[in-house]
């Protein structure tokens, strides 16, 4: 890490040399402002040069404002920096990395070098269009404590926003327009002068146009109390009492954190105050210099100034906690039927059962929601003890209380729970799953993916399955996936993560882009010798998406899973047939290969043309991964009844079942001239 040191001090010399805004807002100006509608993942440079940008404000504002002001900045130092910028952080990630360590470090040192790199790369706690959504929704029921306290509500906020997002965008386009009308005439002064010749324009006009445009960064970005009122159409004492609140001077210091930006090691992960007033102020105008912090901070900081109220305080936290609860039952509620979905059920003597429950098609699934996120310390990978104490709060006390739950309705075959206050007896011996699901309001990084990667975290020996999972991830995953099936076939192949006996490293949209891709199957050739799977950047169609929808307003289409031609109608027909165990049916179409879909369309088409052709009562069958389960499609003659259709289907499962020796069996029936692709399906499992 010496390196770092040495890169450290001659980085911090070249900031310090220089005027802080000309500087930061030029770095700004080059690196974050990109064209209107362009789309850029996880690893682009802008989501890069954010974290940057971030790191030297934050280095640049804990240091009172130079007298004199510094030099100028130009081309030259912006290249200076970019290399010395880099070069600091590849020595912290070759460090991180453990490269030449001569001998093998603990488990534990292990996890928080990993953690450690996280922060020091990944930023943001969710989309962008989220931070605003759950921004407004949970803190707009305490408006009046906002205009008492604060001087302006949330929506204010949010409106100030959107105003300096746009103007800013206005802003960049007019000065960019100003700066190619003020190089060309000074391409012509040169040329009229002999100073150049017309030969020369193309070079003159970019260089005088980049220095017109850039040079005038300090200009283009600053705004006073005044005109940001007129943009958000605000009144003055809002807008100023929002800036008073969301910026700083330089020199600022939060006084929980005196001594950041001063140490080399430790510096890319010190608390930055832009968390908390992500706004630079400076002899009266005001500079949003990485415009994601404000979107970020309005999701997160009024937290605290909301629990400093002790008087306040116990009001929040309870309607916070019920806030996040609605959340994650109105989510679930996009796929599974509302009377399926409960919030707040109670055991019988009145103690609280889950947060959220589904009772779904022979499915059940216990939800215990939790607001704990993780503190600085451990998300930053500076304490052991801190990051375990946080999932335990966060994660480890909403899975106790889950397989609590779990356990009282395995101990008889019709446990009573209260549902809406009226006692319900769920009858056990129609249900084949029950699901502990842990939905965070923040993120736990790649912690809370595969528990079985961190067993020095000492938090799950239970063999019980849990899925955690953040609600900014619950969200994107209901709007994707579309359907209980769906869901529920993600959640079964999400929790063989657990299953793998190497480590897999990725986050929850890492993961949903490859359950996309391939259906997140680890058994493949290629994947047994190896001792651990990282699947970064897998996300980039559901980024894609999300960016396409929310942030430009359009209609993208859904990321899918290849499917054959006639299988997304097969299969969404079968979950809406209705009959029991439909949900088991649709999982089991899922849970087959795309060769496999493709077979078993094939087999349905033919075996369709040929009772169109023959008639007669003809089946197809097919056995599925293992051998432990199959599939049939019968076709009986046109008039058949419903009622028997459904009959000779099931009977054929049963049938089939016997003759394989499997544990379960999915028949489909058809009845000729149907308009339907499948009438019927049925499920066998029983001995």
């Amino acid at each position: 890490m010496e390196d770092a040191k040495v890169l450290f001090e001659e980085l911090g010399a070249i900031l310090e040399a220089h005027e802080p805004l000309g500087l930061l807002t030029q770095l700004t100006m080059t690196f974050l402002f990109i064209s209107a509608g362009e789309f850029y993942g996880e690893d682009s440079d802008p989501v890069l040069w954010q974290k940057y940008i971030e790191f030297m404000t934050g280095y640049l504002l804990v240091r009172p404002y130079p007298s004199p002001a510094g030099a100028p900045t130009d081309g030259a130092t912006l290249k200076e920096v970019e290399q010395m910028i880099t070069a600091y952080y590849l020595a912290h990630d070759f460090a991180d990395a453990a490269l030449g360590k001569p001998e093998p470090e603990s488990a534990e040192n292990l996890l928080l070098r990993l953690v450690r790199s996280h922060a020091r790369h990944v930023r943001g706690l969710a989309y962008p269009h989220q931070l605003y959504e759950y921004a407004r929704s949970l803190y707009s029921p305490h408006d009046d404590w906002f205009r008492k306290n604060l001087g302006f509500t949330i929506d204010d906020a949010i409106r100030i926003a959107e105003a300096i997002s746009k103007e800013y965008s206005d802003r960049k386009f007019a000065s960019k327009q100003a700066a190619i009308e003020q190089a060309r005439r000074k391409a012509d002064e040169l040329i009229a002068s002999g100073e150049a010749t017309e030969g020369d324009r193309p070079r003159v006009e970019v260089a005088y146009g980049c220095y017109f445009h850039f040079g005038n960064s300090v200009n283009v970005l600053g705004f006073t109390p005044e005109q940001l009122c007129s943009l958000a159409g605000v009144r003055l004492e809002v807008a100023s009492k929002f800036l008073s609140r969301m910026s700083q001077p330089f020199g600022y210091h939060n006084p929980d954190f005196p001594n950041t930006f001063t140490d080399a090691y430790t510096a890319p992960t010190d608390y930055n105050t832009l968390n908390e007033r992500p706004i630079v102020t400076h002899d009266g105008r005001y500079w949003l210099l990485v415009l994601p912090t404000l979107k970020s901070a309005l999701a997160t900081t009024f937290y605290f100034d909301l629990i400093r109220d002790k008087a306040y305080k116990p009001i929040f936290d309870r309607e916070r906690a019920a806030w996040l609860e609605k959340e994650t039952a109105a989510y679930l509620s996009r796929l599974f039927p509302t009377d399926t979905v409960y919030l707040n059920p109670f055991y019988p003597k009145g103690e609280e059962f889950s947060d959220v429950l589904v009772l779904h098609d022979r499915k059940i699934l216990v939800v215990q929601c939790k607001s704990k996120g993780l503190t600085h310390a451990a998300n930053i990978g500076d304490d052991i003890e801190k990051l375990r104490s946080d999932l335990k709060k966060g994660v480890k006390e909403a899975f106790e209380q889950g397989v609590r739950a779990r356990e009282y309705l395995l101990a008889s075959e019709e446990p009573e729970i209260l549902l809406d206050g009226k006692p319900f007896a769920i009858d056990m011996r129609q249900v084949n799953a029950i699901h502990i699901i842990s939905v965070t309001l923040m993120p736990f990084q790649t912690l809370a993916t595969r528990f079985a990667n961190h067993p020095e975290l000492k938090l799950f020996q239970d063999a019980v399955p849990l899925w955690s999972l953040s609600l900014g991830s619950l969200d994107v995953l209901t709007l994707i996936l579309q359907s209980p099936a769906r869901l529920l076939h993600y959640l079964n192949r999400r929790l063989q993560i657990e299953n793998t006996v190497f480590s897999v490293h990725a986050d929850e949209m890492d993961l949903l882009g490859y359950y996309l891709a391939q259906g997140m199957y680890f058994s493949d050739e290629e994947l047994k010798n190896i001792n651990a799977l990282g699947l970064a950047g897998l996300s980039s169609n559901i980024d894609e998406y999300i960016y396409q929808r929310f942030e430009l307003g359009q209609s993208p289409p859904i990321p899918k899973a290849p499917m054959p031609p006639g299988f997304e109608d097969f299969l969404n027909t079968v979950e809406h047939i209705g009959g029991d165990y439909s949900t088991d049916c649709a999982i089991a179409l899922l849970d087959l290969s795309y060769n496999a879909r493709k077979e078993f369309m094939q087999a349905v088409e033919q075996t369709k043309s040929k009772a169109r052709v023959e008639g007669g009562r003809p089946i197809a069958s097919m056995l599925l991964r293992g051998g432990k389960a199959g599939l049939s499609f019968l076709v009986l003659p046109a008039g058949t009844s419903a009622e028997q259709l459904s009959e000779d289907t099931m009977a054929q499962a049963v049938i089939k079942k016997h003759t394989h020796k499997c544990d379960a069996w999915v028949s489909f029936g058809w009845v000729v001239g149907s308009i339907r692709p499948v009438d019927t399906a049925g499920y066998v499992s029983f001995d």
